[in-house]
């Protein structure tokens, strides 16, 4: 397993010309649309926040909203949070407790309205190693012992399956060479042979994964399979992965961070490492995906700089929350809501 940086470089991997010319092909699907002339949606301003405290900058940490403590948890990343999970209430950041998981990065966490509670899982540790532990959190963390343990350490999109009341993993460097997608039904985890890319491909890292309520699917987008970066939408029904044509697409890329905007009524995507082969170039700005295409919004001159393995998640009020990222200057540690 390749070891993770803190910035934005590409994993090695054996270049094959088959899987390259497919990747590439697979990528270039639609059209791809980077200038700020796709559309706009209404009211897609970001508005920079001035808590009183924050975490220190932190990339490739992981966050969700807690329904059940009306706040948005963040943990871990690099230079991160180390053991210490934050909570922002909608005006300012503040610890809520210093004893959990050990010090990771590259993990996601979700939400499980079912169970009350937040599951993460896995991770890249400080002495360099993945994990592949389990952890839930309801105010205070609880390291779970489920009997199904996934081959997926770290690099997969998480997120909450409203309509089947289960946490899906997908995609990730894993320890087996068989990809599966995992799903946690609240005491143990399940895996299922469908997987939202190519059967030719090496495995897909550092995808966004959301829910659509309204759609009642999760909307996985990009990734990098090998080298290639992706721009193919993948949405999930509970059983199986489906590739979906849309008009347009955002470009290739990876470590974007998505959210489910209901006041956009769609599925926000916000920035990544884009370029199709080796792409490392940190792009900016905000799409929306409304279940039939992707739509560009004009989000004004005041937004976040372009960054990847950013923190994302919905606050108290129900507005996208953005926190840190991976930027030109290192990691950040603003606070942006959309």
């Amino acid at each position: 397993m390749a070891r993770r940086m803190s910035i934005p470089i590409l994993r090695t991997a054996t270049t094959c010309a088959v899987l390259l010319a497919t990747a590439v092909a697979a990528a270039g699907i639609g059209a791809s649309i980077e200038a700020g002339d796709a559309g706009a949606a209404p009211h897609a301003k970001w508005a920079l926040q001035n808590p009183a405290t924050s975490p220190p900058g932190t990339s490739e940490g992981a966050m969700a909203f807690d329904a059940a403590l009306d706040e948005t948890v963040l943990f871990g990343g690099s230079p991160g949070t180390g053991t210490s999970t934050w909570g922002w209430n909608g005006t300012t950041w503040r610890v809520l407790t210093t004893k959990g998981p050990t010090v990771r990065k590259d993990m996601q966490m979700a939400y499980d309205a079912a169970t009350r509670s937040i599951v993460l899982f896995g991770g890249f540790g400080s002495t360099g190693h993945g994990y592949s532990d389990t952890w839930t959190f309801d105010g205070t963390w609880h390291k779970q012992a489920p009997i199904n343990v996934p081959t997926t350490v770290l690099g997969y999109g998480l997120a909450y399956d409203a309509a089947n009341r289960t946490v899906v993993m997908a995609g990730g460097e894993r320890t087996s060479a068989t990809g599966k997608t995992w799903v946690w039904d609240g005491s143990n985890w399940h895996g299922n042979p469908s997987v939202p890319y190519p059967s030719t491909a090496s495995g897909l890292t550092d995808p966004t994964m959301t829910y659509d309520p309204v759609l009642g699917k999760i909307v996985l987008f990009g990734g990098i399979t090998g080298v290639v970066n992706q721009n193919t939408t993948w949405e999930w029904d509970g059983s199986t992965w489906t590739d979906v044509a849309t008009a347009t697409t955002p470009g290739a890329r990876r470590a974007a961070a998505s959210a489910y905007d209901a006041a956009l009524g769609g599925v926000v995507m916000v920035d990544g490492i884009g370029g199709v082969v080796k792409g490392t170039k940190l792009l900016g700005g905000a799409w929306l995906f409304d279940r039939s295409t992707w739509t560009r919004l004009r989000t004004g001159p005041t937004r976040p700089s372009p960054r990847a393995f950013a923190q994302i998640g919905l606050d108290p009020s129900g507005r996208v929350l953005l926190f840190g990222g991976l930027t030109d200057a290192g990691a950040a540690r603003d606070s942006w809501l959309l």
